[in-house]
């Protein structure tokens, strides 16, 4: 998250390198689809709880939040 409460794209994007094998693929299509998926942007927890819920349902399976 930045400062403003809007998913930080560019730092998500750069720390998938740091991910087993098995969840790179499947973050990456989710980091793509859940890029503008917050809508709170008065409440930084809320925000964040948007994006991991986005990135959760894109896809279950592989869902990976270290």
């Amino acid at each position: 998250m930045s400062e403003d409460n809007t998913f930080n794209y560019e730092s998500a994007m750069a720390q998938l390198k740091q991910l087993p094998d098995l969840y790179k693929e499947a973050a990456t299509i989710c980091m793509n689809e859940c890029r503008y998926a917050v809508v709170t942007l008065s409440d930084k927890c809320v925000a964040a709880y948007e994006v991991a819920k986005c990135i959760y349902f894109c896809n279950p399976d592989k869902y990976f939040m270290p």
